[in-house]
């Protein structure tokens, strides 16, 4: 991944992924004594901040929540804390007004009364993700109206392992269904500041939840960071996987399989050599700048500026030429120049002025003939924000000349900006040359944009990277190009798996004229119930890539129907299944009293791709080369091509629970595909026998914390859980004689 930029990133997802239930959580506060269950909660997180030192595989929470009381009177409260599994808590206290108060633990039997208390008098099943962990408690002075409350909060945990891949795994919200225990208040501000140290090296580092900045100021160190409203960020749980050491191989895989059914894996490849990091390759850059007279003004000094920003950072032993076109191309220099020739292409850069047309065909052609050597990483950066006016202007011709003159494989990394670019003809120089296409949009800043590719691609470390599997077989794998590595970056494989077992593969890649192997064992396991995110990831690159199919060669109804399959299954809007699209405001978030009532579309509403008609997906569709739609499009295919994280997919109807698809109908979580003929169960919520089901099944809690009212299949029997008591409902003992037969 180049630049996978925050398209959705107003957008929620509310897709439910699993994860293990003995974790630490957020916490909140009650009322005391609460005269009525309010109506809304009284009690609202207004900020989180949460910091974690990772010190090999022991993690050093300090954590900081400020609540406000949104009612009209003053409450006392007790504030709750779900502590995870194993954790040793240094420190534990409340700041009020300046005092400190301090709280009580209380140990996972004593605490499950209380959960299961407040859960009969909130009903709220949210809780029932705690059932199994330690509590902390603490009583509050009174908090007057509007008034806020501080908690911070101190405790270690030693950190789970999956393979060779620890994992740092917190709760941040429930927010993907209605909580009057846990509300959800979209505009609180989240900051996530992760510090990650091994004395024996950090080699990977992984988020499936969030887009981390990431920073590595020595080979032992990483450190993370995010900030944002709660209400525009996609995910339940904020989780990282780090691998600590310095394996020369760098490979780890990941795996979610479901028993008697293809599995799914992730894969991770960040390749070493010899102990030592690979050393970047000295690399030839060519820079392909329009300046016809649309480029004129604001445009023009933002592109200078970039220019000479990627200019100042080229490193020692890099090569490089400008060519700056309008209705001919005009070199800075005819051969490639060393570094020591910057200043003087600064002075080049400083002379240009925007006028005549545009001549993309004799710009490409002409960059490309400066390369002479198949031994260097060569690439030709190309920023243009119109069509193709003066010469050849056919996209096909222009490809094909592109293609026959492209001798030693450069790559293209094309820049469109605004919207009248040609998206076909630039989505096609990088795709065919494995590459990355982006768009500068209006309002964007062209140097932030170039300045952040550029630092990326600074350092390539290896290109025309395969991989091969041997003693096992995989299907459906993506992408379905390699793209190259660079220094800083790593490869994320996704694929599915039919029979477990075990087997190895080989990553190869060429190192400027060396070819260097990669290989591993891997093992696919017969059944594995974590990572379920794996899944929706995966179908998010496969949609991306029928997406893609159809942009090129128009509909085909098997292409459709399988998005439209995918989609329905993993909860994933596309234009072809915008419907599925959520608008219900009580399940994004509860009212809070003195301010604006919840909207009634996802934070920052449907993005302009989910609202396209699907004919305009294709290229060759009226108005599908070029224009706001089409530039649309062309971005957030390639961000479903790319996907790494969770959290640029929009809000669905649908989620996937525990492997499961539910839909919402009628105020009723329902699983999909219910077989007919099978037995029912109909169960009072808070009921003896609904208990009975948690603690004898605990693997179901995910499931019967979505609501009060849910229908799904568990062995061969339909579990219809109900709000309200009444007639028909099994008692406990008809409940065991159907399940413990």
């Amino acid at each position: 991944e180049y630049r996978c930029r925050a398209l959705f990133a107003a957008v929620a997802l509310l897709i439910a992924m699993i994860f293990p239930l003995n974790l630490a959580a957020q916490g909140w506060i009650l009322p005391e004594s609460p005269q009525s269950i309010p109506a809304s909660p009284a009690f609202v997180l207004q900020s989180q901040r949460i910091e974690a030192k990772v010190t090999e595989n022991i993690a050093d929470y300090r954590i900081s929540q400020v609540f406000r009381n949104a009612s009209e009177r003053a409450i006392q409260g007790q504030f709750y804390f779900p502590l995870p599994r194993g954790s040793q808590v240094t420190e534990f206290a409340l700041f009020a007004d300046g005092k400190r108060i301090e709280g009580q633990l209380l140990e996972r039997s004593e605490a499950r009364k209380i959960y299961e208390n407040l859960l009969r008098k909130w009903r709220d099943p949210a809780l029932l993700e705690f059932l199994d962990q330690d509590l902390f408690r603490a009583s509050l002075f009174p908090v007057p109206p509007n008034g806020t409350r501080e908690i911070r909060l101190h405790f270690v945990q030693q950190l789970a392992r999956d393979g060779d891949l620890y994992v740092l795994d917190y709760p941040l919200f429930q927010k993907r269904r209605r909580s009057k225990v846990l509300p959800f208040n979209p505009d609180a501000k989240l900051i996530v500041d992760l510090f990650i140290h091994s004395k024996h090296g950090i080699q990977q580092v992984y988020s499936p939840s969030h887009r981390f900045d990431v920073v590595r100021p020595d080979e032992e160190t990483a450190r993370l960071s995010f900030e944002g409203r709660m209400g525009d960020i996609g995910q339940n749980r904020l989780r990282v996987y780090f691998k600590p050491g310095r394996d020369p191989v760098g490979i780890s895989l990941l795996a979610h399989r479901e028993p008697d059914k293809p599995g799914f894996f992730l894969l991770i490849a960040s390749p070493q050599i010899e102990g030592d990091f690979l050393r970047a390759q000295p690399k030839d850059l060519v820079f392909v700048l329009d300046v016809s007279g649309s480029m004129s003004g604001d445009k023009l000094k933002q592109a200078k500026a970039a220019l000479r920003y990627c200019l100042e950072h080229l490193r020692s032993g890099d090569r490089f030429d400008l060519v700056a076109f309008s209705t001919e191309p005009r070199l800075f220099r005819p051969n490639l120049q060393p570094v020591k020739a910057v200043p003087a292409a600064e002075a080049f850069v400083d002379s240009l002025e925007a006028r005549g047309g545009t001549n993309i065909h004799d710009a490409l052609l002409r960059a490309l003939s400066l390369n002479r050597s198949a031994d260097r990483f060569f690439a030709v950066v190309f920023l243009t924000d119109g069509l193709p006016t003066v010469g050849i202007t056919e996209d096909s011709e222009i490809l094909k000349a592109v293609m026959q003159h492209n001798r030693h494989n450069v790559r293209i990394f094309a820049f469109g900006v605004g919207y009248d670019v040609n998206t076909f003809l630039i989505d096609q120089l990088a795709e065919k040359t494995n590459a990355v296409a982006d768009y500068i949009t209006p309002g964007e800043n062209i140097e932030t944009v170039v300045s952040s590719f550029f630092d990326k691609v600074a350092e390539p470390l290896l290109t025309n990277v395969q991989l091969q599997w041997q003693g096992v077989k995989v299907s459906e794998v993506y992408p379905k190009r390699l793209p190259d590595l660079f220094q800083g970056t790593d490869l994320v494989v996704l694929g599915r798996y039919r029979n477990p077992g075990e087997g190895s593969l080989t990553l190869s890649g060429r190192h400027q004229e060396q070819k260097f192997e990669f290989s591993a064992d891997i093992r696919f396991p017969e059944a594995e119930e974590g990572n379920a995110f794996i899944a929706p990831l995966w179908a998010s690159r496969k949609i991306g890539f029928l997406l893609d199919e159809i942009r090129l060669h128009g509909e085909n109804q098997e292409l459709v129907d399988e998005i439209v399959r995918l989609s329905k299954k993993y909860g994933i809007v596309t234009p072809y299944t915008s419907y599925l699209a959520r608008e219900e405001a009580p399940l994004l978030a509860q009212p809070v009293p003195g301010q604006p009532a919840p909207s009634q579309t996802p934070p920052g509403g449907m993005h302009p791709f989910y609202q396209l008609s699907p004919g305009l997906i294709r290229y060759g569709a009226d108005g599908g080369k070029k224009g706001e739609a089409a530039v649309t499009a062309s971005e957030a295919i390639a961000a479903f091509k790319q996907m790494r994280s969770l959290d640029v997919l929009p809000a669905s109807k649908q989620m996937t629970v525990a492997g499961r698809v539910f839909s919402l109908r009628d105020g009723v979580w329902m699983q999909e595909d219910l077989p007919d003929g099978l037995p029912v169960a109909r169960v009072a919520y808070a009921s003896d026998a609904y208990f009975w089901l948690v603690d004898q099944f605990p693997r179901l809690a995910e499931i019967l914390s979505l609501g009060e009212n849910i229908r799904f299949r568990f062995q061969n029997v339909v579990i219809s859980v109900e709000a309200e008591p009444g007639e028909g409902q099994v008692s406990l003992s008809q409940l065991k004689g159907m399940l413990l037969k």
